[in-house]
């Protein structure tokens, strides 16, 4: 993963959505985010707890991994994604569902209330202005 991420879909297996490719990964999850993390000397537990402490979410928090990967969990009936807030352009509501429309002007519609992508979309929001000084 890397900035060029603009969001995993994770099934039986998870595949890397990148602005200019596709990549589809042998390790879990688990196992690309503690990768992640760690590249960036700390750990996938230790930034989710900081999250929380800091913020006080207690549901559904970011994983910041650095200034370009923050991602933020969307849930559908079949699959989950983890969406790069940093690739994110806009969000819209298709009839009460997930439109999301990232800087690379790639589209993902998802089966999840938007309403919901919001509140996660904010909580992202708030971690990358703490990030950049606007908190």
């Amino acid at each position: 993963m890397e900035g060029r991420t603009l969001y995993l879909k994770v099934t039986k297996e998870v595949v890397e959505y990148r602005t200019d490719q596709i990549i589809h990964h042998q390790e879990g999850e688990m196992a690309l985010f503690s990768q992640a993390c760690l590249r960036e000397l700390t750990t996938f537990c230790g930034r989710i707890q900081a999250v929380k402490n800091l913020f006080g979410f207690k549901y559904h928090p970011p994983l910041y991994i650095n200034d370009h990967l923050l991602l933020f969990k969307l849930k559908t009936a079949h699959e989950h994604y983890w969406i790069n807030y940093y690739q994110i352009f806009e969000i819209v509501n298709n009839k009460g569902f997930t439109k999301l429309i990232f800087k690379n002007q790639s589209v993902l519609i998802l089966d999840f209330p938007f309403h919901l992508s919001k509140k996660r979309l904010e909580k992202a929001m708030l971690i990358a202005d703490y990030k950049n000084g606007l908190h």
